[in-house]
């Protein structure tokens, strides 16, 4: 007998569901996720403190990880509900799992190179810059925070779970907007720093 069907009948003899197996691992991961964010957003507030962009720069490369370590481990997960052979509703399921992902990367990556692009104008001139940029700079902070929360909810209800789909809807609405909006007030964030260095 294969070893991959000898595992199923071990876990259904001690009584343990595979899918329930699953799901506990993904959990495990989400209170690992929450700690990510939180320690983010410690590192954030020392950099904000400190008056350098370093801080910034590493909270937003922290959640990087932590958001593509969450897309490996669901994406595993999906693997493995579907190990009897991926049909086109598997895919579609993957689909949907993956796109909050994607969604919450667009605007961590554009902060990424923005504070790269602007780090060494930041500090030389924060104490000059005008008060437009501190209030945007924190505006996108707390949005990409709001959708990480909201990344997390996502995922908490299980992984390629039908049943939860309707609830997945909304969050999956809720994060394409404020995507969008964290996309949007990052652009702007770098169009007040580049103004700033044209008209400094």
């Amino acid at each position: 007998m294969r070893m991959n069907n000898i595992l199923p009948l071990y876990m259904m003899f001690n009584g343990t569901n595979i899918d329930e197996s699953i799901s506990d691992k993904m959990k495990d991961w989400l209170w690992l996720f929450r700690v990510f964010i939180l320690i983010g957003v410690t590192i954030f507030t020392i950099g904000q403190l400190a008056g350098t962009p370093d801080g910034e720069y590493a909270a937003y490369i922290w959640f990087t990880v932590g958001i593509l370590a969450t897309w490996i481990v669901s994406l595993r997960i999906i693997a493995k509900k579907s190990s009897g052979g991926q049909s086109m509703q598997d895919i579609k399921t993957g689909v949907m799992e993956m796109l909050p992902n994607i969604g919450t990367l667009i605007p961590l990556v554009l902060m990424i190179y923005i504070s790269s692009k602007v780090k060494h104008i930041i500090e030389a001139n924060y104490n000059n810059l005008p008060g437009k940029y501190f209030w945007f700079n924190k505006f996108v902070f707390f949005l990409i925070v709001l959708q990480l929360f909201t990344l997390h909810k996502f995922y908490d209800g299980g992984v390629g779970d039908k049943k939860t789909y309707p609830t997945k809807g909304i969050y999956m609405a809720v994060l394409l907007l404020l995507s969008i909006l964290s996309t949007a007030s990052a652009v702007e964030l770098y169009v007040i720093t580049t103004s700033f260095i044209t008209d400094g």
